[in-house]
């Protein structure tokens, strides 16, 4: 979940683009070294896994896949003296588990195990010890017991608790849906379910999940459109640290128009959660003791501050209390030259206000500031591309700011109604966070580049991302994906630095298909970043599933 409001986007901003955790504690060294893999799947990997199935000490790679073949199905009937056998083309459905054993020496066996994943199993996640893979299902939670010896292979569904989730009988495999989180602080996780009846805390004990759950929530899912109708959502919350006391929180963030604001349960220990406020005062974006949509005060309300546009409640220097953050687009006057301006290069004001144990929060801000640049991480906003605002860069517990600016001209954004391409030039600016709160602007950085859309084919992820630490010493490093065939790696500094010269330059044999089949994650455990690219084979049948091949890069770390 998001924590940014749907931002109104200029005009000339929208045509261009929808067309178109611990200290360090590894010492910094020289070089960066990824060693590459090929493993063949029969379609795209659904949800990719490392887990050491076959206990021999060495991390295995567990991938799901899902796909469809093309098969003839033969049916016998007999007429008169003559058996007949009628031939007809059918479309099939597979679901599979592709366990890849790992190799001591690093990578994975290339000739892996074929498991058949019941159409009943929803989404797959790493759990507690005693559960390595935990899996909804139409039933409930199952752990997935994967068997790989010379006798055979084989997969098993051992049923953790009965609880008919909401997705139940979609036959769709969901690989977001994440129910894994540490609910009471103590770093074991625990899990929180997506019931039909309103999400349920469930909590591990000594690695074990206990079947019973210790409370049920209240569904925080209704939202009123302007013309009064009402839909019911079904959000999970966000667990975040926000009053101070070392214990999670759950905060569902409302984006509803009028409507828009947070509403926090405060943990009180054992995976137990309270409202923030009792009665009638929490609900609603009056669960902060904020206002954020404009209007006057009622008769009635409480007499606390009114703050509006409150974009974000996280903590950003460490603390585990709080901060509220409030973002002001500033607007130029000029007519179109300035809204061009403002569409390639927004002026944003934020205000940073403090908040008590209570989350009242402080009226007066701490601190300001006015950076430029767009915030890309609105989940509402339809675009290709995303990134986290605040995020700890350089791993000194406090949270930095990122910013993206845009480079193209009127003459680009019309060229597209007759090109259906634009190239788009981006640059990220980074904020640092100092030990005071304020935050100062990291100069003579050159995060730059180019970013193609086609019209005809939108299928961008995260185009370029601080995500990934490839030589282990806690700071986010930057990689580059949209260069061509280069992947480009620039180590993070303290401060937020990041060398105009990458540190490593992986030259691929062919362009990714697109930016969206690229994943950086810590696929084989050591604890440093992998790259994995999914490529499809051409398309011979529009009817079935192309083959892909996964593309690894496993960091060896520095040297």
């Amino acid at each position: 979940m998001k924590f940014f409001r749907k931002r109104p986007v200029p005009a000339i901003l929208i045509l261009a683009i929808l067309a178109g955790s611990a200290a360090a504690t590894a010492a910094r060294r020289e070089s960066l070294a990824l060693n590459r893999q090929t493993l063949d799947l029969p379609g795209p990997p659904s949800k990719v896994l490392s887990t050491d199935v076959n206990r021999d000490g060495v991390p295995d790679l567990v991938v799901v896949v899902a796909y469809t073949e093309r098969h003839q199905i033969g049916i016998d009937r007999v007429e008169g003296m003559v058996q007949l056998t009628e031939v007809i083309p059918a479309i099939f459905d597979h679901r599979e588990v592709r366990i890849f054993p790992g190799i001591a020496a690093g990578g994975y066996r290339s000739e892996g195990y074929a498991l058949d994943l019941p159409f009943t199993v929803l989404s797959m996640e790493q759990g507690p010890p005693g559960s390595p893979i935990v899996a909804v299902t139409d039933d409930g939670l199952s752990e997935i017991v994967l068997g790989v010896s010379d006798a055979g292979q084989s997969l098993e569904l051992k049923e953790i608790f009965k609880d008919r989730p909401v997705v139940a009988g979609s036959g769709a495999f969901q690989p977001r849906l994440e129910v894994v989180r540490d609910l009471d602080g103590d770093g074991e996780v625990d899990i929180l379910f997506p019931s039909l009846s309103g999400p349920a805390v469930y909590m591990t004990r000594s690695g074990e999940i206990d079947p019973e759950p210790v409370q049920r929530l209240e569904l925080h899912g209704h939202r009123k459109s302007l013309s009064g109708t009402i839909r019911q959502h079904y959000p999970l919350p966000q667990v975040r640290y926000l009053n101070g006391d070392d214990l999670p929180d759950l905060v569902y963030a409302y984006r509803t128009g009028p409507q828009d604001g947070f509403h926090v349960l405060q943990g009180t220990g054992g995976g137990r959660f309270e409202p923030l406020r009792p009665g009638d005062g929490d609900c609603w974006d009056r669960a902060t003791d904020v206002r954020v949509a404009s209007g006057p005060r009622k008769d009635g309300d409480p007499a606390y501050p009114w703050l509006h546009g409150i974009e974000a409640l996280r903590d950003l220097d460490g603390d585990r209390l709080a901060e509220a953050i409030v973002v002001d687009e500033q607007t130029r006057d000029g007519g179109m030259k300035a809204e061009l301006k403002d569409a390639k290069r927004p002026v944003q004001k934020f205000r940073f206000h403090r908040t008590g144990r209570d989350l009242r929060i402080d009226p007066d801000p701490y601190s300001e500031l006015e950076a430029i640049g767009h915030l890309m991480e609105a989940e509402e906003i339809d675009v290709p591309f995303s990134v986290e605002v605040f995020q700890d860069l350089d791993n000194d517990g406090r949270e930095d700011l990122v910013l993206v600016t845009l480079d193209f001209s009127i003459f680009q954004a019309l060229k597209i109604l007759a090109t259906k391409k634009i190239s788009i030039g981006l640059d990220f600016h980074i904020w640092h966070q100092r030990e005071d709160g304020s935050f100062r602007e990291v100069k003579d950085l050159d995060l730059s580049e180019k970013l193609t859309l086609d019209l005809n084919d939108l299928k961008f992820g995260r185009f370029a991302q601080f995500g990934g630490d490839f030589d282990g010493d806690g700071i986010q490093d930057f990689i580059h994906l949209g260069r061509g065939k280069k992947v480009t790696i620039h180590r993070g500094r303290t401060g937020c630095v990041y060398p105009k010269n990458p540190d490593l330059v992986v030259e691929l044999d062919n362009e990714p298909p697109h930016l969206g089949l690229v994943t950086i994650e810590d696929l084989d455990g050591d604890g440093l970043s992998d790259i994995r690219i999914a490529r499809p084979a051409p398309v011979e049948d529009q009817e079935t599933t192309a083959p892909v091949t996964l593309e690894l890069y496993l960091s060896a770390g520095a040297s």
